[in-house]
C-alpha cells in the first residue's frame, strides 16, 4: 500500500510488476495528484481506494483496477502518454482519461463512477460498458469520444462540452 491516507508513500522505481495489489490509498485531492510514472507491469490488482492518482506511463498491465467511491484515477496528464490495457476497471469514483492523439480503450468498465474524457484525444470506447455514473466529454476544445456499440458510454447521463464531440460507429 502507497500512503496511509497521507501524503507520503512512494515507489521510486520506473517499473513496477504487479503479481499481487498495488493499493494507493494517499490524501492527494485531484487539482494536486499523485503523479506515477513508472511502468505498470504484470496482471495483479491495481486499486485507488482514498485520493486521487494519475499514470502517465502507456502501460501494459493487463490486470483488474477497483476505484473506491471519492477516489480518482487518471491515466494521462495531458502529454501523448497514459494507459493501461486493463481486462476491467470497476469505477465506484472518477476515470479520468487525459491524453492527446488517438486512443482505444478495449477495457470492461463497470461501477457508479463518472468517466471522464478531458484531454483533448480521439478515444475509441470498444467494450459494452456497464458503469452507471455518467460520461463526460470535453474539458479541452477538440476531445471526441467514438462508441463502438449502444452501450459503451453506460448507462448514465452523457455531458458534452463546447467544442467536443460524441460519435456512434456502425
Amino acid at each position: 500500500m502507497l500512503g496511509n491516507k497521507g501524503a507520503a508513500g512512494s515507489v521510486g522505481s520506473t517499473n513496477i510488476i504487479i503479481g499481487g495489489t498495488l493499493e494507493f490509498n494517499r490524501n492527494d485531492l485531484p487539482a494536486s495528484p499523485f503523479v506515477e510514472a513508472a511502468n505498470l507491469f504484470g496482471a495483479g490488482s491495481l486499486k485507488v481506494t482514498t485520493g486521487a492518482v494519475v499514470l502517465t506511463a502507456d502501460s501494459s498491465f493487463a490486470g483488474g483496477v477497483s476505484i473506491a467511491s471519492g477516489a480518482l484515477l487518471g491515466l494521462g496528464n495531458g502529454g501523448s502518454t497514459g494507459s493501461l490495457l486493463a481486462t476491467s476497471i470497476s469505477n465506484d469514483g472518477t476515470l479520468d482519461f487525459n491524453r492527446l492523439g488517438n486512443q482505444a480503450i478495449d477495457t470492461t468498465i463497470s461501477g457508479k463512477g463518472l468517466v471522464e474524457f478531458l484531454g483533448g484525444g480521439d478515444y475509441t470506447l470498444n467494450k459494452a460498458n456497464g458503469y452507471s455514473g455518467g460520461t463526460s466529454i470535453g474539458a479541452l476544445s477538440g476531445t471526441r469520444v467514438n462508441l463502438a456499440n449502444g452501450t459503451a458510454a453506460g448507462t448514465g447521463t452523457i455531458t458534452i462540452l463546447s467544442g467536443s464531440t460524441l460519435a456512434a460507429q456502425g
